[in-house]
């Protein structure tokens, strides 16, 4: 019997999968077991070292075969971790235990309500899929949430100032199409975070990070844009003036004014707005005849005059 342990045990040591190798050494330590215990009198003091060594490789090959256990991910899953977890090295036992246990999947209709204003916000929103609008309390849009662009993400404050928790969500989130959200709890994700491994915060605050640039960015082009446009309209309105100060358009200046227009990308109802302004006052059909009513009514009746 001991000779028999004393080669399984050794046969152990020529294997390359570390779960053969504890099993020989198992089946070694049984026979070492068998053999001492049926001594006379026992040999105890071997009899404890033999099932120490059981317990210690049986632990073991338990532990191994748990990570090796295959980690099945669903679509969603799957391409959330490729795009913001796997190149910071983040285990995907780790990630689907993020998931299992925190992670929330929801779909919203347009017009459900993703964030209630008046309520404190105590969770973290990602837009997957699809487009919400942020609304002040008099109904007004204010901004947009788009899974497409940097600026998908709601709550995400509170991960990195704590002090912010509990406090009222001053605007309602409302989606404006058929949209796929992910929700963590943000005392829980925080405590999450803090427990594992670095590479799980900063995989998670990284995608934080570029998202709260790339919003703060595209939200200052559109600032830019929109200011640019002001002075666009301005310029067209200065220049609408002078044009229609004597009554009458002229084909150089109407050749000018549609350039103008085009250049800067104004459109009709924007043109129309300044036509109708209480400076310029033409309507859209007097712009297309060239003249105010007055000039063209007065020309009517010159040429009815009898002469």
């Amino acid at each position: 019997m001991m000779n028999f342990g004393a080669i399984t045990s050794l046969s152990g040591f020529m294997m390359s999968d570390v779960i053969y190798l504890r099993a020989l050494s198992i089946v070694g330590s049984s026979c070492s077991l068998t053999y001492n215990i049926t001594r006379v009198p026992k040999q105890l003091n071997a009899v404890t070292w033999c099932l120490v060594f059981i317990a210690v490789n049986v632990f073991k090959i338990v532990q191994v075969l748990m990570e090796r256990e295959e980690i099945h991910f669903s679509v969603e899953e799957a391409d959330f971790f490729h795009k913001n977890f796997e190149s910071f090295g983040v285990e995907p036992k780790v990630f689907k235990n993020l998931m299992e246990s925190l992670g929330s999947w929801q779909m919203c209709k347009p017009g459900d309500i993703i964030v209630p204003d008046g309520k404190p916000l105590d969770r973290v929103i990602i837009l997957v899929n699809g487009r919400g609008t942020a609304h002040n309390v008099n109904g007004e849009a204010l901004y947009s949430y788009s899974s497409t662009e940097n600026g998908k993400i709601v709550g995400a404050t509170g991960l990195v100032d704590r002090t912010i928790l509990g406090r009222a969500y001053p605007n309602t989130v409302i989606a404006a199409e058929p949209t796929r959200i992910l929700a963590f709890d943000t005392k829980k994700l925080s405590k999450f975070l803090e427990s594992n491994d670095n590479s799980v915060k900063a995989a998670f605050l990284n995608m934080v990070y570029i998202d709260l640039i790339g919003s703060l960015r595209r939200n200052r082009n559109v600032g830019e844009q929109e200011k640019g446009m002001g002075m666009a309209l301005h310029d067209l309105k200065t220049s609408l003036q002078q044009a229609c100060a004597d009554g009458v358009i002229h084909s150089t200046e109407r050749r000018l004014i549609r350039k103008m227009v085009e250049k800067h990308g104004i459109d009709e109802s924007q043109f129309n707005a300044l036509l109708g302004s209480t400076e310029i006052g033409w309507t859209k059909e007097e712009w297309k005849d060239g003249a105010k009513q007055s000039i063209l009514d007065h020309k009517e009746a010159t040429i009815q005059e009898p002469t």
